[in-house]
């Protein structure tokens, strides 16, 4: 996968090792255990990609997957230079321990929070990474602060009769990272770099049981995106202020995004009591002039973006009424190209995407994820016994799941 690369344009590698652990009442499993299907998954974590699962949940759930052990590998290289190998293990990140909520107002409508993301900052010190400044080959460190100013997303969903489901999200995240890099080593500044990025959405979605109990199919699209991206380059190499044009802000972007540029089709079938398959279709529009600031030409040039289409699978198998067999697969696409350089030419993967990754911010793409474990199904018994009044009482407890496995990614670029 990793055979294409011509002068001058970064290739770049990524594998991700990790044991998943998941915490979650009743059917609830939307992780890469199953291939992070969740457009027809009644799941807390499913009602963040098509807010209609909030209506299908039938009791008040909360969900948390968190990667409890992570092997990381990175590698860079441009031709000519060597590969940078940077590998990290140890425990996953912190924001798989946040859970998703969907509490049931009534057993037909349901609200909840997802996808949250609390305030805190990640120092991050990257050593020996190959860049090209001004068309120059350079082996940089380069200092990364990742400023997370909160994030959440909050849903409505409602089953208006009997399998069949409306709901809505509104999802708010914004970030500011802060870079400085130095040569090899230790000196003089070459380049400051601060981005700010701030999106707020609003999906729409519908879930339908075309057949009750074997075949569901949900429907997500967003309607409304506003967008606030702000990237500022600082250098002594250059005048930073001619580079930038008029607005003296390289990379400033914002506006309204285009209604359905992302939409998620997903189907739930289960051909028997026992077996159950998933599987999830994501389309997304690249968004028209976009621009990016070229730390290669020290510019602002349109950026090389695609339309991608992701696929996520997953099967679930019950060997008996606690116990199930997990398996998933997912494919991302990268909606970013390689660039160029020259005045023609279109700004690509580069620099400031790297030090996203870095920063645990964003997923080197294409990449694929492969991820297979056990779940084990805790309570829903029901007890019967004799209330004050003589007469049988029946309670039931509320099950829980706990299930756990391993997923395997790769993800590469050049």
């Amino acid at each position: 996968s990793i055979e294409r690369t011509s002068r001058g344009n970064l290739w770049a590698a990524f594998f991700l090792f990790g044991i998943v652990l998941m915490l979650t009442p009743r059917q609830a499993m939307g992780s890469d255990l199953i291939g992070n299907v969740k457009a027809a998954y009644s799941s807390p974590k499913g009602a963040f990609a098509n807010p209609a699962n909030a209506g299908h949940i039938d009791r008040t759930t909360i969900e948390a997957t968190p990667t409890i052990f992570q092997s990381k590998s990175l590698k860079i290289r441009y031709p000519g230079a060597p590969t940078i190998d940077k590998d990290q293990s140890g425990l996953g990140s912190l924001l798989g321990f946040l859970p998703a909520l969907v509490y049931k107002v009534t057993p037909n409508f349901g609200i909840g929070v997802t996808d949250l993301i609390p305030p805190g900052s990640i120092n991050l010190a990257i050593e020996g990474v190959p860049i090209v400044i001004l068309d120059q080959p350079n082996f940089v460190d380069i200092k990364t602060t990742a400023t997370s100013q909160g994030g959440a997303g909050f849903v409505v969903g409602w089953q208006i009769f009997d399998g069949l489901s409306l709901g809505a999200k509104a999802n708010y995240q914004s970030i500011i990272i802060d870079a400085e890099v130095v040569p090899r080593g230790g000196g003089n500044t070459l380049v400051t770099l601060n981005t700010t990025q701030t999106t707020t959405n609003v999906t729409a979605g519908v879930r339908y049981d075309v057949a009750k109990n074997f075949l569901s199919v949900g429907l997500a699209s967003d309607v409304f995106t506003l967008s606030d991206s702000q990237t500022t380059v600082d250098s002594p190499l250059i005048d930073t202020a001619d580079a930038a044009g008029e607005d003296g802000a390289p990379g400033a972007a914002s506006g309204v995004g285009t209604p359905f540029s992302s939409v998620i089709l997903g189907v739930n079938l289960s051909p028997t009591p026992k077996f159950r398959i998933l599987a999830d279709v994501e389309y997304n529009r690249a968004g028209a002039g976009e621009t990016a600031f070229s730390l290669v030409d020290f510019k602002e040039k349109p950026k090389e973006v695609y339309d991608t289409v992701a696929v996520r699978t997953g099967v679930m198998f019950n060997i008996n009424p606690t116990t199930a067999l997990l398996l998933g697969y997912r494919y991302e696409p990268s909606a970013i190209g390689q660039g160029g350089r020259g005045d023609e030419s279109f700004a690509g993967f580069g620099t400031l995407d790297l030090i996203t990754i870095y920063a645990d911010q964003a997923q080197l793409t294409p990449y694929y994820v492969i991820g297979s474990g056990v779940r084990y199904r805790l309570g829903d018994k029901k007890n019967v016994f004799k209330g004050p009044d003589g007469k049988k009482r029946v309670r039931r407890t509320k099950p829980w799941v706990v299930a756990a496995g391993l997923a395997y990614q790769k993800g590469a670029l050049g």
